[in-house]
C-alpha cells in the first residue's frame, strides 16, 4: 500500500497526482471508511489525476484559482506527509520554472512523501496548484503543478494538447469508468456524457497517432471492434485500422480493418440496415483478402475473418473452403478460444450447405 493526498473540487471530484493513483486500486481514506475511486481522467505530462466515487461527500470543494501570484507571495500547502494526515506547512512562492515542455511553481513549502497530489493555497485559500515533488538534494526545492492544467483537465481541454499514448490513456480509463454507471439514454446523463469523452479522446488519438504508434493503434481497433453495445466505438475501431492502412499498409492493418468491418456488419440485422450492411460485408471480404495476399505466410485468424464474413455474405462454398483452411492452420498454433471460433462457423456453414455428415464431424469436434 501506498499513500498520498488529494482534494475535493467542483462537481464532487478529487484532485491528485498520477503517480499515486497508477498501478493499483483508489481507495479514499474518510477517516476509517474507505472508498473506492475511479480514475476519471489523467494527464501524463502534468502527472495529475482526476477521481470519482459512488458516495457524496459533504465536504465544501476548494476553489481553483485562474492564475499564479507573483514570486515572494504566501503560500501553504495541506497533505499528508509520511502518514502525518492533515499536515499544514507554510513558505512562499519562489518561482514558475519551465521544465521540459511543463510548467512548474517552485515553492520552499516542504514536501515530503504522502504529501504527492496535496494543495497549495494562495493566502485567500483558493488553490494554486497541486503539489507534485521536490529535488531531494536540494534545500527548499519543491514543486507544484499550477492549478490551471487542473482546470484544462476538468474542462477536458488536455485533449487538445496530449500525445498519443496518453489519450489512449485518457480514452481507457474513460471506458473503464463507463462500466460503472447506469445506463441512460439522455443526452446529459453521466453515462452519455462519458460516452462523448470516449469517442472524443479516441477520435483525437486516432489523427495524432505516427508510425510509431502503430501497435497501439492495432490494439485499439482490435478492442473497441468488440463493444457490441456500443456502435460508436465499432466506428473508432474501423478508424484506428484505417489509419494505420495509411500510415504503413499491412497484413496486420488489413486484417484488423477487416475484423472490424465484420463485426459491425453483425450488428446491423434490421432489415432497414440491409443495403449498409452488404456494403460493410464486401469491403471486408475485399480486405480480408488483401491481408491474406500481403504475406508470405497467411494466418489462421486472417482466412478465419474471410470464412466469416464469406458466411455473412452467403458465399457458403467459398466460406467453407477458408474456414477449413483456418482450422488447418489452427492445428498448428493449438490455440483453443480461436478453434472454437472456427468450428462454430463451420457448423453453420455445413448446414447451409445441407452437409449433415460435416454438421456432425465439426460439432462433434466443437
Amino acid at each position: 500500500m501506498a499513500q498520498g493526498t488529494g482534494f475535493l473540487v467542483e462537481g464532487g471530484k478529487i484532485v491528485t497526482n498520477k503517480h499515486v493513483v497508477q498501478g493499483g486500486t483508489a481507495l479514499i481514506d474518510l477517516g476509517g471508511v474507505r472508498i473506492p475511486a475511479a480514475l476519471e481522467s489523467s494527464d501524463d505530462l502534468n502527472d495529475i489525476a482526476v477521481l470519482t466515487v459512488a458516495a457524496e461527500i459533504s465536504a465544501e470543494p476548494l476553489i481553483l484559482a485562474d492564475k499564479t501570484p507573483p514570486p515572494g507571495s504566501n503560500v501553504f500547502a495541506i497533505g499528508n506527509p509520511r502518514g502525518l494526515e492533515k499536515s499544514i506547512s507554510s513558505g512562499v512562492l519562489s518561482g514558475v520554472r519551465t521544465v521540459g515542455k511543463r510548467e512548474l511553481i517552485q515553492i520552499t513549502t516542504p514536501i515530503s512523501p504522502g504529501s504527492s497530489g496535496g494543495p497549495v493555497f494562495e493566502s485567500s485559500g483558493k488553490v494554486i496548484g497541486v503539489t507534485v515533488g521536490s529535488i531531494e538534494e536540494g534545500q527548499n526545492l519543491n514543486f507544484a503543478v499550477p492549478a490551471s492544467a487542473v482546470i484544462k483537465l476538468l474542462h477536458g481541454q488536455i485533449l487538445q494538447s496530449a500525445d498519443f499514448s496518453a489519450l489512449v490513456d485518457i480514452a481507457q480509463s474513460l471506458v473503464e469508468k463507463r462500466n460503472t454507471l447506469q445506463y441512460s439514454d439522455e443526452a446529459d446523463s453521466p453515462f452519455q456524457k462519458t460516452q462523448d469523452q470516449i469517442k472524443s479522446a479516441f477520435s483525437t488519438a486516432i489523427e495524432r497517432a505516427g508510425k510509431d504508434d502503430l501497435p497501439v493503434l492495432l490494439r485499439v481497433s482490435d478492442q473497441l471492434s468488440n463493444s457490441f453495445f456500443y456502435p460508436g466505438e465499432q466506428d473508432i475501431a474501423v478508424s484506428a485500422a484505417e489509419r494505420a492502412i495509411r500510415l504503413m499498409p499491412s497484413a496486420a492493418a488489413s486484417l484488423a480493418l477487416a475484423k472490424a468491418l465484420s463485426l459491425k456488419a453483425a450488428t446491423l440485422s434490421e432489415p432497414a440496415n440491409a443495403d449498409q450492411q452488404k456494403a460493410l460485408l464486401e469491403r471486408a471480404e475485399r480486405v480480408a483478402h488483401q491481408a491474406i495476399s500481403l504475406t508470405k505466410q497467411p494466418s489462421a485468424e486472417m482466412y478465419y475473418w474471410l470464412g466469416n464474413t464469406l458466411e455473412m455474405r452467403g458465399s457458403h462454398q467459398d466460406a467453407d473452403t477458408a474456414l477449413r483452411r483456418a482450422l488447418e492452420l489452427n492445428r498448428a498454433t493449438s490455440d483453443p478460444e480461436q478453434q472454437v471460433r472456427i468450428l462454430r462457423d463451420l457448423v453453420t456453414v455445413a448446414e447451409k450447405l445441407k452437409r449433415p455428415a460435416d454438421v456432425d464431424k465439426w460439432f462433434s469436434s466443437l
